[in-house]
C-alpha cells in the first residue's frame, strides 16, 4: 500500500470541517495582511520615528528601556488592529459549536 493510497482510503473530512478549516485559513491570511500593512504604513508614514521618539522620551533616555516600550508600544497597537479579526474568530468557533468560552476569554 503506497502513501497515496492508504491518504485516500481515509474518510475524509465532512463538508463542515471543511468550511470551517477554509474560514480559518482565509482570516489567518487576513491577519497575515493586516499586520503586514501595518508594519508597511509605519515605515512609510514615519511614525516609526515618531513611536520611537516617543519610546525615548518615556523611558527617559534609557536604550534598553526606549526599546522595551517601543515593541510595547508596537504590541498594543498590532492587538488593537487586530482585535476584530479576533472577534471575528472568536464568532467563528461559537457558529461551529467548538467553543463554549466566554467573549471575555477568547477575544483576549
Amino acid at each position: 500500500m503506497t502513501l497515496a493510497e492508504s491518504t485516500s482510503s481515509k474518510s475524509s473530512d465532512s463538508p463542515e470541517a471543511r468550511r470551517y478549516n477554509r474560514i480559518q485559513r482565509l482570516a489567518g491570511h487576513r491577519r497575515l495582511v493586516v499586520g503586514s500593512a501595518f508594519l508597511v504604513v509605519l515605515l512609510v508614514t514615519g511614525w516609526s520615528g515618531w513611536l520611537r521618539d516617543l519610546a525615548l522620551r518615556r523611558g527617559f533616555q534609557n536604550y534598553t528601556l526606549a526599546v522595551f516600550l517601543y515593541l510595547f508600544f508596537l504590541l498594543l497597537i498590532s492587538k488593537a488592529l487586530g482585535l476584530g479579526l479576533d472577534y471575528y474568530g472568536f464568532r467563528l468557533e461559537r457558529r461551529f459549536q467548538l467553543s463554549r468560552k466566554n467573549c471575555a476569554r477568547g477575544c483576549g
